[in-house]
């Protein structure tokens, strides 16, 4: 098969080469696109959004969880007694361990146990005494947090956040793929370009051809020549630079998904003409609504959320300055004896039991209450614009779909039957060319208004697609099967 060893090298490293090109090519469809999108530095930019709100949800609930507490304490001195009925006590010892828990109705609550052990050298002998401590300690908010008001309130907040946080990721998720999607069918868009461009690159390269060949035979002059000249290099430029735009599609989806940073990109399977069909059934849907169609966006119940969320945030900001009252309970039972074990065994038998109410309460008295009045003011002011801004979004993106679609169907309606007549007539120019009744550049001409049309049509499917990309990645849940891969 191979004359020489040298050719057997050349079909090896050439055989080598396409391989290693063909490893290095994914090929890029519009269904894979959603693969893709799962694993971007998008989709961890909204997972990390979503586990800090899961986070601060996380923390204030820790605050109502069950805790544990302890401490140790020692003493000694070389104090002397300054009479004998007055010991000095030392060493002292002293520990305590107790558990506390926060409850979400203003309630709190510990429970402890308290040693502590003297020695002291009374009438010269030396002696101990431990003292055991047992409590039991309620705590009620009677004003500030009746009832757990403002805890509720704190809880509901976060756990509102988080919801917008849920809801955001989704949007998020979705409106990137939007954009894969956008992307994927503007390189179609550019890749149909470059063909009719080429044709029309083609064409005039034949009418310079022509135009030379009539110069020769003194039927065209150098006039003539320059302008088809002119206009190859013309469409030479215009290919030039669709291959350009090719390339800036190209990096914008290297740049959304890093993992094509060192692959060349093939676009597969892609039909524009068979998607007019999915196309034309989602406007269909679209212009079903006159009203805005609340039902198929996630951004009206973001709207939900974010009127929740400064609810509670009024409330919160609605104690500002207010009193902290606090009703405190203790029950305890004390044990006093010479040894550790006895003195607790003594906490049980009754004989020191205790009863202790008590009310705390503490005033603000630098508070001003113009702070307060501007926070809530900031809180509404804040609460109002967010809502609006997207209302008016929803409002502006379903009116622009309405005027704009109508207008873009009907200049393709145009433009289509413009290239309906154009064909019936390049079809007679055909005839005519091979009857030798017209100029090859007669004919040509008419082929480039056939193939400017093409790219015209072209442009406005194009900016149909764009428009519906921009309805869909704010209408998230419009129910047609184009929103859908």
């Amino acid at each position: 098969m191979y004359n020489s060893p040298i050719r057997f090298v050349i079909y090896l490293v050439i055989l080598l080469y396409i391989d290693g090109a063909y490893a290095n090519t994914v090929f890029i469809s519009e269904s894979s696109l959603k693969a893709y999108s799962k694993k971007t530095p998008s989709s961890d930019k909204a997972d990390a959004t979503l586990i800090s709100a899961k986070i601060a949800f996380s923390e204030y609930q820790d605050n109502f969880s069950l805790g544990a507490f302890a401490s140790s304490r020692y003493a000694t001195t070389k104090e002397k007694a300054f009479i004998s009925i007055a010991p000095v006590y030392s060493p002292q010892s002293n520990y305590e361990i107790g558990f506390k828990k926060r409850f979400a109705l203003g309630l709190e609550a510990k429970t402890a146990i308290n040693s502590d052990t003297k020695e002291f050298v009374f009438s010269g002998s030396k002696d101990e005494r431990t003292s055991t401590y047992l409590s039991m300690k309620l705590s009620v908010d009677l004003w500030k947090n009746i009832l757990g008001k403002l805890d509720k309130a704190n809880l509901d907040s976060r756990s509102i956040l988080l919801k917008q946080g849920e809801i955001k990721k989704k949007i998020s998720n979705h409106n990137f793929l939007i954009t894969l999607r956008q992307l994927f069918w503007q390189m179609v868009a550019n890749q149909n370009a470059q063909n009719i461009s080429e044709s029309l690159l083609k064409s005039a390269k034949k009418q310079v051809r022509d135009a030379n060949s009539r110069r020769k035979n003194s039927a065209a002059d150098k006039g003539e020549v320059a302008r088809y000249k002119a206009l190859a290099s013309s469409r030479l430029s215009s290919l030039t630079y669709l291959k350009f735009q090719r390339e800036k599609l190209t990096r914008s989806l290297k740049r959304l998904i890093p993992e094509l940073t060192d692959k060349a990109i093939v676009i597969k399977d892609y039909d524009l003409d068979r998607v007019v069909g999915k196309v034309m059934s989602c406007i269909n849907t679209i212009k079903s609504s006159e009203k805005i169609p609340y039902e198929h966006t996630l951004y009206d119940e973001l709207i939900t959320e974010i009127k929740g969320f400064h609810q509670k945030q009024l409330k919160i900001t609605n104690t500002y300055d207010d009193i902290d009252l606090k009703l405190s309970t203790t029950l305890s039972s004390k044990g006093v004896e010479s040894n550790k074990s006895e003195s607790f065994d003594e906490t049980f038998n009754g004989k020191r039991t205790g009863f202790e109410v008590g009310v705390m309460l503490t005033i603000p008295l630098g508070f001003s209450s113009k702070t307060e009045e501007q926070k809530i003011k900031a809180n509404r002011l804040k609460a109002s614009y967010e809502s609006r801004e997207i209302i008016q979004e929803l409002a502006s993106t379903h009116k622009f779909i309405f005027r704009s679609i109508t207008h873009l169907l009907s200049t393709v309606e145009a433009q289509a039957d413009s290239r309906k007549n154009l064909k019936i007539r390049i079809t007679d120019m055909k005839r005519k060319y091979h009857q030798g009744r017209i100029t090859v550049s007669e004919y040509i001409n008419d082929q480039d208004s056939l193939f400017q049309t093409e790219l015209q049509i072209l442009e406005s499917k194009t900016m149909i697609l764009g428009v519906l990309f921009n309805y869909l990645g704010i209408f998230t849940e419009t129910p047609c099967e184009f929103n859908r891969i």
